[in-house]
């Protein structure tokens, strides 16, 4: 991998058996208040985030306007939007910008030239090409991956974290809901909860709208009086054991706009290793960064993707990441490298886009745990794991993932391991 696709920001130190450390945890407020002005500075704030990036990757210093008009050849950048349709097709491919003269015009993006390419609508793409007339680019060339920022331990610096190790490596688990159905009540949260994690974290739904239609008593009710109050048992088994819970978008206790968090619990008092967060969230367990989300972002980029690949085609950084590999690589790509927890806009779910920061994932995660329909899968992206634990729609025979963290002294290179385990044949 090419050392310039990556900026490395050293880590921060710490020394506690484990650490949880919020980076970026959303709380709702006035999200009834969208304003029609949030989408255009939104697409205004993925431009700019973006096109530093673009810069020091290609080597250059400017952008031209997406209907700069030009017999010549020059680089600009934009975000692909569709226009008179539903589903993005050559058509119907067009680009937009508003950080520069374009003044929000709508361009047609030509790709007739190109054998290779992977579009969807939100991408911030940087095109090389000519628009002889202003209102349509002849695109000769497509770029879509920019450097990227991660986190990284100084080799210098590795013997500070030993001390979070000295009982060996750190257990996380992640389990998804929901966890209830009729006949078996909270079966499949009991079992998980009866085995000992250093840091459990826990993705809803929590609370659906099947389990309310059973219950008498209000979703928040239904919350505290069922699950909290297992997680508190749980946590009461050992000292430094915390349990991280994520909301999921069928919590009917959530606002239903994206980011979603438990706004019903800001004033309860809870045991200090019960941690509430958002979806989406960016935390450090210890060094190691973890991102995570339960809308389903893996299915609506692989739904909403254009794809061409032609062979014989001459490799670049693009066709080496995202033509080389399976199709499920490919959408990985996409989203650790477009540095958003939404990449594909406008969205067919709710999103308050005022919050655009709390969307952004500025800095790759060390794992970035999803929660989506596609097959279960672990996949090394760049500087990120990327895990899906599926999408478990019910109660039974459902499957967690146990992750292993090791000290650097004791990893031999590699400081994890992950496995996919069946909750029946739990040991």
């Amino acid at each position: 991998m090419d050392e310039k696709m990556f900026n490395i920001l050293k880590k921060n130190k710490f020394r506690n058996n484990i650490e949880i450390r919020p980076v970026k945890i959303y709380k709702e407020e006035n999200l009834f208040y969208l304003k029609s002005s949030d989408k255009q500075n939104y697409v205004k704030h993925r431009l700019n985030q973006m096109k530093e990036s673009f810069k020091e990757v290609l080597n250059i210093t400017e952008f031209y306007s997406i209907n700069h008009q030009s017999h010549v050849s020059f680089y600009t950048i934009g975000m692909v939007l569709i226009h008179t349709s539903t589903k993005l097709t050559n058509d119907s491919l067009y680009v937009v910008s508003n950080i520069d003269d374009s003044n929000d015009v709508l361009v047609k993006l030509n790709v007739k030239y190109l054998k290779k390419y992977s579009f969807f609508p939100g991408q911030i793409i940087v095109i090389f090409g000519k628009n002889p007339n202003g209102n349509e680019i002849i695109a000769e060339e497509i770029h879509c991956i920019p450097t990227i920022s991660y986190s990284s331990a100084v080799e210098d610096e590795e013997h500070l974290y030993s001390k979070n190790y000295e009982n060996g490596p750190i257990s996380v688990c992640c389990f998804s809901g929901p966890f209830w159905n009729e006949s078996t009540k909270f079966e499949s949260l009991d079992l998980i909860l009866e085995k000992i994690y250093d840091v459990l974290i826990l993705f809803g739904p929590f609370v659906d709208s099947k389990m309310t239609a059973k219950y008498e008593s209000s979703p928040q009710e239904i919350f505290t009086d069922e699950i909290l109050v297992r997680i508190e048992k749980y946590v009461r088994k050992g000292m430094n054991l915390k349990v991280i819970l994520i909301p999921h978008p069928e919590d009917v206790f959530t606002v239903g706009i994206f980011p979603h968090s438990f706004t019903f619990l800001n004033d309860k008092k809870l045991d200090d290793r019960i941690l509430m967060f958002s979806n989406p969230s960016l935390f450090y367990i210890n060094e190691f960064l973890f991102g995570l989300s339960t809308s389903d972002i893996l299915l609506s980029l692989s739904s909403e993707e254009l794809f061409c690949n032609q062979e014989n085609e001459k490799a670049d950084k693009c066709s080496d990441m995202l033509f080389c590999n399976d199709r499920i690589s490919r959408i990985c790509h996409h989203l650790i490298y477009q540095k958003s927890f939404v990449p594909v806009f406008p969205s067919k779910s709710p999103i308050c886009y005022e919050k655009h920061n709390y969307l952004d994932m500025d800095v790759s995660p060390d794992f970035l745990i999803q929660c989506s329909k596609l097959i279960t899968f672990e996949k090394q992206i760049g500087p990120t794991v990327v895990c899906n634990i599926g999408s478990q729609s019910t109660p039974d025979n459902k499957h967690y993932i146990e992750i292993s963290l090791k000290s650097a002294k004791e990893s031999n290179g590699k400081r994890y391991d992950i496995s996919f385990l069946n909750l029946k044949n739990k040991s």
